[in-house]
């Protein structure tokens, strides 16, 4: 059924003698325009095209200095968005090296050289880190930790040591030598450490340590060792991978040399007041 407004405005309907105007009739074909007009409609069109090109140009403009900015960004390492992570370490021994004789383990490096300790292959390894991509920093949170491992007969602490660095997938991760820490606490023992650390950041964060435990020995002088002065110098490895998360603090069990271990995620006030 087609709609009739008639019947709703009470008018009659229309019939076959009524007459529809055509469209053409009330609106001609060509409508005349003038000068005026015409110059308005070019004005307005050429506006439009140029407001157009300006904005695709702005936008090219915009778009390439983000990618700039994003690639100069990464070139430098430091993107804004990167999360930084505050790591403590404590490295201490057996006071009494109750299992130096009852465990197995990677067999020492003997260094009989009168006193100098060589460089094992680890030390001299060609590996790249760079001390500015980390910041050393004052150890503070596991300081009650230290203080009580410090005062116990039991342990001997031979380092304290806390840093901050960005989180980074394995392939960027960096190593950070253990000389390196220079607000460390480090123990007046003969036995001393080497080596470096290196946190990598996946799913969950990854702490590898790569370390050598010096420790001296003394030997019966047999007619072999005449020219010794009866101190064997052993290099002990102490190599790690431990899957940790944050906020926790961990506990890596060895027979010669224990570690606990916390990272922190860092805030973003704490950052600045850092800097």
């Amino acid at each position: 059924m087609l709609f009739n407004p008639r019947v709703i405005t009470g008018e009659s309907p229309l019939t076959s003698a009524d007459k529809i105007p055509h469209v053409s009739e009330i609106m001609p074909e060509t409508m005349p325009f003038t000068s005026h007009q015409k110059n308005s409609r070019i004005a307005c069109w050429m506006t439009a095209g140029l407001i157009n090109r300006t904005m695709k140009i702005l936008t090219t403009i915009l778009l390439l200095f983000l990618s700039i900015s994003s690639a100069l960004a990464e070139e430098a390492g430091t993107p804004p968005d990167l999360k930084e992570y505050d790591v403590e370490v404590i490295l201490f021994e057996d006071a009494h090296a109750r299992y130096m004789s009852s465990q197995t383990w990677d067999q020492p490096q003997p260094q009989n050289d009168g006193g100098i300790i060589e460089k094992t292959g680890e030390d001299v390894d060609a590996r790249q880190h760079d001390p500015t991509n980390f910041k050393s920093i004052k150890p503070s949170i596991l300081k009650a930790k230290y203080k009580r491992m410090n005062a116990s007969s039991e342990y001997k602490v031979l380092f304290y040591g806390a840093w901050r660095q960005p989180g980074l997938d394995k392939n960027k991760a960096f190593e950070i030598d253990i000389n390196d820490l220079k607000n460390a606490h480090k123990s007046k023992s003969k036995n001393t450490l080497t080596g470096r650390f290196k946190l990598v950041l996946a799913r969950y964060l990854h702490l590898y340590t790569d370390l050598q435990y010096h420790r001296d020995s003394v030997v019966p002088v047999t007619d072999e060792l005449q020219d010794n002065t009866g101190i064997r110098h052993d290099v002990y490895p102490l190599k790690n991978h431990r899957r940790m998360r944050s906020k926790e603090l961990h506990y890596i069990d060895h027979p010669l040399v224990g570690m606990l271990v916390q990272i922190n995620p860092v805030k973003q006030k704490d950052d600045k007041k850092s800097q």
